[in-house]
């Protein structure tokens, strides 16, 4: 092997003076701990369940995990606001890197803020024992609703109307706050490329940025 006057081989200084040579300090470490074991955040020490995978940022700080018990994790809602969110044992959960909750399965029913297209703030009942996914501007991404509620999505390109999404059923919605899908409570009209189609009650429907809708009746 060829080595330079430091000792160390030649090609590996070179990927170095290339930036092509990554250290390990500058790569997220996972493990499988063989015993239930605390892992920090920013905020909060989290207990992760042994066996299972667990991943950390580059700073040591926790990223994702089984957790070994039901923990209440702290989570934004509407924005800056934050809340605790209980978190069910033996479930993954994923941490934002300053330590806020971004997703894992909730043990009982919480209000979460988000957005409701032009409407602005909208505070949305998310359902017990079901996923529950907030974005890292602390508003709600997506949730299992508790209760029925009216959500605007996009209708053509130039056009926002109300969709009455069901309880019980899923709801996304788009990074701008608009309905992304969600699953009708009542029959509604989509509209793609200029061409309307009636949704029937109980179908899902998907409507992207363009505000093409489609559903699944």
């Amino acid at each position: 092997m060829n080595i330079s006057a430091t000792g160390k081989p030649r090609a590996i200084a070179v990927l170095a003076l290339l930036g092509l040579f990554t250290t390990q300090s500058s790569i997220a470490a996972t493990e499988v701990p063989p015993y239930n074991k605390y892992y920090d955040t920013p905020i909060r020490n989290v207990l992760c369940q042994a066996g299972y995978l667990v991943t950390l940022y580059d700073n040591g700080y926790l990223k994702s995990c089984t957790v070994a018990n039901g923990t209440q994790l702290v989570g934004k809602t509407g924005g800056n606001g934050s809340q605790f969110y209980s978190c069910s044992s033996s479930q993954p959960v994923n941490i934002y890197p300053d330590g806020h909750l971004s997703r894992c399965i909730i043990t009982s029913n919480i209000q979460v803020g988000g957005h409701n297209g032009p409407n602005g703030g909208q505070f949305y009942t998310c359902k017990a024992n079901a996923v529950v996914e907030i974005k890292e501007d602390g508003y709600l991404s997506s949730c299992t609703l508790g209760y029925s509620i009216n959500v605007y999505g996009r209708y053509g390109s130039n056009t926002e109307i109300p969709y009455t999404c069901r309880d019980n059923a899923s709801l996304e919605l788009r990074a701008d706050g608009f309905l992304s899908s969600c699953t009708l409570a009542n029959a509604n009209w989509v509209q793609t490329n200029n061409v309307v189609k009636l949704c029937n009650a109980n179908s899902v429907i998907y409507i992207d940025a363009n505000g093409n809708g489609s559903c699944g009746n």
